[in-house]
């Protein structure tokens, strides 16, 4: 019964509440807290949104633009530089200047003399320094000399580049024949010692009374050696065949021609001789010498030089 009598109470409060509910007026305040709430929300995450977007603009747009602008000028300003440079050193050529007996560079030109010694036993005190042709062979040897200083010739001072000597064979002559198919091989070399050229002018030979070449003497004095006083090959090794006439090329050091400029008193030219283990053979090959009537066919040195 008690049990009852507080279910019937808790009834009666239940039912007084719901009906003082109904009987207030509705309030306001719950609406518009619902509004608020829902207007608030949507901008606040709007704005949030935005601000994370510029963040990631700024930083990736100075990273791009800089670098590849100086690497691309730097490049192109050292490559022409370089191609300046090296285009100006080929344009340099040498000067010329050709030697002959009374004949180049002037009519007045003298300061060269030739001759040829002979080693067989009648002709070792012979001389040639007249005669209008010189002989190259294993018993011939052939010396030469060209002065390149002086007014009017090659500057004191210049560079020498090179220079080439050029004789005009007339005639090969092999007794008994015929020549070898090998021919001979000849060389040039420095003569280390003064010589006078003398005024022989016989194919056999004059005999030397007094201040000539021959292969036993260089002056009135004997050379150190028979046969000539000569130190280091001064051309290359050339072969001689067999022929007729033609023009033989040799070509001399530089630093030899050099030393005739440097110093003029020290130049005694050329020696052109068979090889040391050149075999003895019937071959010689003969050239017009400076005492020949024409000019043109004179022996030739040719020098290339820079003017200083």
């Amino acid at each position: 019964m008690k049990k009852f009598s507080i279910l019937c109470f808790c009834l009666f409060v239940l039912i007084w509440a719901v009906g003082c509910q109904k009987n207030e007026p509705s309030a306001p305040a719950p609406a518009d807290t619902a509004t608020a709430t829902a207007t608030v929300t949507p901008v606040d995450t709007s704005t949030a949104t935005v601000a994370g977007t510029n963040t990631p603009v700024h930083s990736a747009t100075p990273t791009l633009t800089e670098t590849s602008t100086c690497t691309i000028t730097e490049t192109a300003s050292i490559t022409a530089t370089s191609t300046d440079t090296m285009i100006v050193t080929p344009t340099v050529t040498p000067l010329t200047m050709e030697f002959r007996y009374l004949s180049l560079p002037t009519t007045s030109y003298s300061n060269t003399k030739d001759s040829l010694i002979f080693s067989q036993t009648m002709d070792q005190n012979d001389n040639y320094g007249a005669y209008q042709n010189t002989i190259v062979s294993t018993s011939r040897r052939i010396l030469i000399k060209f002065g390149i200083d002086g007014a009017g010739l090659i500057p004191v001072g210049s560079v020498i580049a090179g220079a080439e000597l050029r004789f005009l064979r007339y005639s090969t002559q092999c007794s008994p024949s015929p020549c070898p198919a090998d021919g001979i091989d000849v060389i040039g070399y420095r003569i280390s010692a003064d010589w006078t050229e003398g005024t022989g002018n016989d194919g056999n030979g004059v005999l030397c009374t007094g201040d000539c070449v021959t292969w036993n003497q260089r002056t009135t004095v004997a050379w150190a050696a028979a046969g000539g006083d000569f130190a280091e090959a001064v051309t290359p090794q050339y072969q001689l065949l067999s022929g007729g006439s033609s023009y033989h090329y040799y070509e001399i050091s530089a630093a030899m021609v050099q030393s005739w400029l440097d110093s003029p008193a020290t130049n005694y030219g050329i020696m052109i001789k068979t090889i040391p283990t050149e075999p003895d053979t019937n071959m010689s090959v003969w050239y017009y010498t400076k005492n020949y009537s024409s000019a043109t066919w004179r022996p030739l040195l040719t020098v290339y030089y820079y003017a200083p």
